[in-house]
């Protein structure tokens, strides 16, 4: 149920193989987990004890285990209860309701395409509906625990919008992952503020506010990864990475530890992870895949001797670096490379600079260097090259293909735009169609790929509607 991926191995071996970004530990958060997942199993709350605080810590804690069946079933029998409190039996309503509802959050159903006799979710309209309800509870004894499921309603809104954004960047013409990760920092910072006070007043719901922490965590790092690689900025990537996989561990191992702990009550026999959890998984996999790409070569001359990068890539969900040698040697190019625009960006060949070091922006041929080349880098053809993304800049921007045959030479060359400052380039030693179709496929398909438009579109066709 909760394993990541079977390719955490390739994952720890390439964080460990890093060139020293990663030689440093973290205990603070392990110990955090470890005393979260101890209290939690430990825990000897009574899922039938009356105790207000009781039920809503063992609805938090279901909440957290994805047991949401169980719950409601919890929930809907302290409130069929006789004598029950009415303030506190009308509250235990809209608790029920939210079982359903994080149900939908957590399978995506606010995303699943709407269809001819399809069923639809309106799980914002359920949400806002709930709001209306628990507002009731402001000046009641209750007001605390509806306040809690308050923010939870609003954290899950703000993340409904986010992922429909988040779905549509691979198709989205002049929207970039930086652009939605400035929307994000609000919702983080929101998530931040509320974690202080539940962690200083112990409420009722801390368990479910830490499965939020870990999704709006572990989301905020993988964007920041893809936006490092994007930049190509080795550092910033491989710590992201690490701080997202430190988090996925954490869930796998909690969710793991549930199921099998025999003093554990609150996972249903045969459960599945939910489609988001699922999907966050997946999208590591996919920004590793990448890493292991715009990297290759800083990870071969720089890791550990013992490190292979072509033995560990073959394990990734993609293994780009097979796939270009693969298509060099079917269309019998000269070579494909991975072209950097670093004209303004602080560039260095190992992917770091020290901050304290003031570092001048590459000039001339320097300007755009090629951080891959698969078999090897053409040199002698490098001027004409760079000559090619200056005079068709307009062209390469719009993310057409650009053909050219330079009869001086007697070479063709294919450049496509395949990431905010990365280019695709083929060389041909021989007179091409400057429209070769299976080039052209090659190139847009790494292109989607590699700015990881197919996992995000996939957020909709994971969807599952309940």
């Amino acid at each position: 149920m909760s394993s990541i991926s079977s390719d955490d191995t390739e994952t720890e071996t390439i964080i460990a193989s890093s060139p020293n970004a990663l030689n440093r530990s973290d205990t603070h958060s392990d110990n955090s987990q470890t005393q979260f997942t101890t209290e939690f199993l430990e825990s000897t709350t009574s899922v039938d004890s009356s105790s207000s605080v009781a039920i809503m810590d063992s609805f938090s804690k279901m909440l957290c285990a994805f047991s949401y069946e169980q719950a409601k079933g919890m929930l809907e029998k302290h409130a069929a209860q006789k004598n029950l409190d009415s303030i506190w039996g009308s509250l235990l309503q809209p608790a029920a309701n939210i079982t359903v509802t994080e149900k939908q959050y957590m399978n995506l159903s606010f995303l699943a395409p709407k269809g001819f006799l399809r069923k639809e979710c309106n799980l914002k309209g359920s949400l806002e509906h709930l709001k209306q309800d628990l507002k009731k509870f402001r000046d009641t004894d209750l007001e605390n625990y509806a306040s809690e499921l308050l923010f939870l309603i609003s954290i899950r809104l703000d993340l409904m919008e986010f992922y429909e954004k988040l779905s549509l960047l691979g198709t989205a013409k002049n929207v970039e992952i930086d652009d939605l990760i400035s929307d994000y920092e609000i919702i983080t910072e929101k998530y931040t503020n509320r974690k202080k006070v539940v962690a200083e007043s112990r409420l009722a719901m801390r368990h479910i506010f830490t499965s939020i922490g870990w999704e709006v965590e572990i989301l905020a790092h993988l964007l920041k990864s893809h936006s490092s690689m994007q930049n190509w900025d080795f550092f910033s990537s491989v710590i992201s990475s690490q701080e997202a996989q430190k988090r996925l561990s954490e869930w796998a191992e909690f969710l793991q530890l549930l199921q099998n702990s025999k003093k554990s009550s609150f996972l249903n026999s045969g459960s599945v992870n939910p489609s988001l959890y699922t999907w966050l998984v997946k999208l590591r996999a996919t920004l590793l895949s990448k890493f292991s790409l715009y990297f290759y070569d800083i990870l071969v001359q720089y890791s550990n001797p013992a490190f292979d990068i072509k033995a560990v890539s073959t394990k990734l969900q993609m293994d780009y670096f097979t796939k270009i040698t693969t298509f060099v040697k079917k269309s019998d190019a000269l070579c494909v490379c991975l072209v950097l625009d670093a004209r303004d960006i602080p560039f260095h060949p190992n992917g770091y600079l020290f901050p304290a070091r003031t570092q001048e922006f590459p000039t001339g041929l320097n300007s755009f260097p090629a951080v891959l080349a698969v078999p090897i880098k053409p040199t002698t053809h490098w001027p004409s090259v760079v000559m090619l993304i200056n005079d068709r800049f307009s062209e390469l921007s719009a993310e057409k293909m650009v053909g050219f045959f330079d009869s001086q030479v007697q070479s063709t060359y294919y450049l496509l735009k395949i990431d905010i400052r990365m280019y695709m380039l083929a060389i041909y030693e021989c007179k091409k169609s400057e429209k070769d179709s299976y080039v052209l496929k090659f190139m847009q398909e790494m292109s989607m790929d590699l700015r990881c438009g197919k996992i995000f579109a996939t957020l909709r066709s994971i969807a599952k509607v309940l």
